[in-house]
């Protein structure tokens, strides 16, 4: 087995006041590839920023979403097997008007059938200049595991520790609402511990993320991939997953 691979091309969509996350099609991006999104927004509702009824890319999984009042930002993500039948650009409403940015990742060697391996707990936290990320296990050789976080300001660049981790990208909004947000990854070679990251910034505020795990090609398992992950392809009823279902 390989694991997964980040690949180039990654598109980024930033606006101040959009409600509308609107993202192109990441460079080569093929059939039977996985396309990750990774969304922020500045909302300072504890109403989730994004879901599986209403407020998502349409035809993606939600991984998971972490944010509430306490932090004052939200951060989410999605994904989804390329069929070739997409229409891009692909875009996703958010529970808000504020600030709101989003990436979207091409990643070859992921499985095909339940890419989905871990999710891992939210983390939120009011105040403070680094956010521990919480680490997730693994059960198969070879995941590709993600953090992403928001953060309430607009502080960059951020600096991450912990051992094997690649910046995928940050980004910054000046003007408007204050938001800033970054993700990245580490291969997870031997089933295991990611361990946590933490992520640290010039000011103190508030934040939110969470880790996750894509599985491999040759090993399409995974306790919490599939139905029984934090989503389930978002739509309007169907298995119901933690947050949502496959589409009705």
């Amino acid at each position: 087995m390989a694991a997964p691979v980040v690949e180039a091309g990654t598109t980024l969509f930033t606006s101040a006041s959009a409600g509308t996350i609107t993202l192109e099609m990441p460079t080569s991006l093929a059939t039977d590839e996985l396309c990750l999104m990774f969304f922020f927004n500045d909302s300072g509702s504890s109403t989730p920023a994004w879901d599986v009824t209403t407020n998502f890319p349409t035809g993606f999984t939600m991984i998971n979403h972490a944010g509430s009042s306490t932090s004052d930002c939200h951060s989410g993500a999605f994904y989804r097997v390329i069929t070739g039948g997409e229409s891009w650009p692909i875009s996703s409403p958010c529970n808000s008007t504020r600030s709101c940015k989003g990436y979207a990742v091409r990643v070859t060697g992921a499985s095909t059938t339940t890419p989905l391996n871990q999710t891992g707990a939210d983390v939120v936290t009011s105040t403070g200049t680094t956010i521990a990320i919480t680490g997730v296990t693994t059960d198969v050789d070879d995941c590709l595991a993600f953090w992403t976080q928001a953060w309430d300001t607009t502080d960059t660049p951020f600096t991450n520790s912990g051992t094997g981790w690649v910046d995928g990208d940050e980004d910054a909004e000046f003007g408007g609402n204050t938001l800033s947000g970054n993700w990245g990854h580490r291969t997870i070679a031997t089933a295991g511990a990611s361990n946590t990251l933490t992520v640290t910034s010039s000011s103190s505020n508030g934040h939110a993320g969470f880790q996750f795990a894509i599985a491999p090609a040759a090993a399409a398992g995974g306790v919490l991939g599939g139905i029984a992950g934090e989503g389930g392809i978002a739509g309007h009823g169907g298995i119901a997953g933690k947050h949502g279902g496959i589409a009705g």
